[in-house]
């Protein structure tokens, strides 16, 4: 899928991964609304215009999505939060290609999933030995009732 075509709908599984989406890009920078331009230059590591062209400087209904190659911006999207709501994962330094997985919580919002962050799992309990058995547990609960 290239990443102009991108759209995050809803799924059965909530997950999605950004990094399989074709294009030359190796970082993913996400800038929440009301985003000044000093912030986006400072955090790209050169100069754009992305403020003023997109409007993410005075906007609150949208998040931009800037993919990025070599010091250059290979697309910039504006993305409706009614959509899916990025706002809360600015990260400084941005996404690195290989970290883009994430999953869209019940309310909308977009955070990253557990298997991308690079975590060892550490079983909580002899009877969760996985990240599936962890989110499986609550619903066996209500079984039992």
């Amino acid at each position: 899928m290239d990443v102009l075509e991108f759209h995050a709908e809803p799924a059965v599984d909530p997950r999605f991964d950004l990094r399989g989406l074709s294009g030359d890009w190796h970082h993913l920078h996400v800038f929440p609304p009301y985003t000044t331009q000093e912030v986006i230059d400072l955090q790209l590591g050169f100069r754009t215009e992305l403020a003023g062209s997109s409007g993410i400087d005075h906007s609150d209904s949208f998040t931009l999505l800037v993919f990025v190659s070599n010091s250059r911006v290979v697309h910039a999207i504006p993305y409706s939060r009614d959509r899916l709501d990025f706002s809360q994962l600015f990260r400084p330094g941005g996404w690195p290609r290989d970290e883009c997985l994430f999953r869209r919580t019940r309310d909308g919002v977009a955070r990253p999933a557990f298997d991308a962050t690079g975590l060892r799992w550490v079983n909580p309990s002899p009877n969760m030995r996985s990240l599936t058995d962890a989110l499986l547990y609550p619903g066996v609960g209500l079984l039992e009732v």
